[in-house]
């Protein structure tokens, strides 16, 4: 950096009023601002829906909205906003240039319990090279939820060509080799990983469930450090993609250890009824 006194910038100009602003392009950038800095007296919302008041079926502004309702759980609302932006994306182009709104609805209906639907739309967003990382990922999940693990590993595969580093798909191979049985494939595969990130503790997990060696649980545990949010996040991993005995098995670790919260008994009790141990 050369040593020169930088001019100080202008100062932040005050957001104008939805009803001020004059195209609906810059609503959007409005309300994405917003979101972004998450401004304590502006409501995104309403700049996204003056847009919509103006033309209900705009794309980037439907899409913006129905992630705001899929952030707080409205999975309903969240879906008809994303509806009308997969059908404006769609309208003269059935491999669009953009695949997110097809990647946000498919996460909406995952939510919802509609696999076979959500699979679909997060297959189609694929089409598009910026969402295969995130898409051949999220199909990855639904096909080891449905048993379909020759399918699974395909898809984490094409994931990982498009995102090498992408650690929570190197966790669900290693979990995917290992239900095919194909242990020595999955321990060079973790050993790899390990090497790129040593405090990938999904892998470490792997690692102790593909050797059952007590040294690989003690390292991992080591590494976790007591830390029950460490278990969760591992857990939801697994319980994303229909892995209900590996998280169950993981979170009561943390039970066992005393070092649990609350949500580490929620989460434990939320795998066991989704994998039919209702009484447990």
């Amino acid at each position: 950096e050369p040593d020169e006194v930088k001019p100080i910038p202008e100062p932040a100009e005050a957001a104008l009023l939805p009803e001020q602003i004059a195209t609906t392009e810059q609503l959007y950038l409005t309300g994405l601002h917003l979101e972004q800095y998450r401004h304590a007296t502006y409501n995104p919302v309403d700049y996204y829906e003056e847009a919509l008041r103006r033309d209900s079926s705009d794309l980037r502004n439907n899409n913006a909205l129905g992630l705001w309702y899929l952030r707080k759980g409205n999975f309903a609302k969240a879906e008809s906003y994303l509806r009308t932006a997969v059908k404006t994306l769609l309208r003269r182009n059935p491999n669009p240039y953009d695949g997110e709104p097809l990647y946000n609805l498919g996460l909406v209906l995952k939510y919802r319990n509609r696999y076979d639907e959500a699979y679909d739309y997060f297959y189609k967003s694929c089409w598009n090279g910026a969402w295969q990382d995130a898409g051949y990922f999220a199909c990855a999940q639904i096909s080891v939820l449905q048993g379909r693990l020759s399918d699974a590993l395909d898809e984490i595969e094409h994931s990982l060509i498009r995102n090498w580093h992408n650690h929570k798909a190197r966790h669900l191979k290693a979990a995917i080799l290992r239900h095919l049985g194909k242990s020595v494939e999955a321990t060079f595969l973790i050993d790899e990983s390990l090497k790129i990130d040593r405090f990938n503790f999904g892998c470490l997990y792997e690692k102790y469930l593909n050797s059952h060696n007590v040294a690989d649980l003690e390292e991992m545990q080591k590494q976790m450090r007591a830390e029950s949010h460490n278990y969760e996040e591992i857990a939801l991993d697994y319980l994303s993609a229909g892995l209900y005995d590996e998280a169950v098995s993981l979170l009561q670790l943390a039970i066992e250890g005393k070092f649990n919260t609350p949500m580490t008994y929620y989460y434990c009790g939320f795998s066991l009824a989704e994998s039919g141990k209702t009484d447990e």
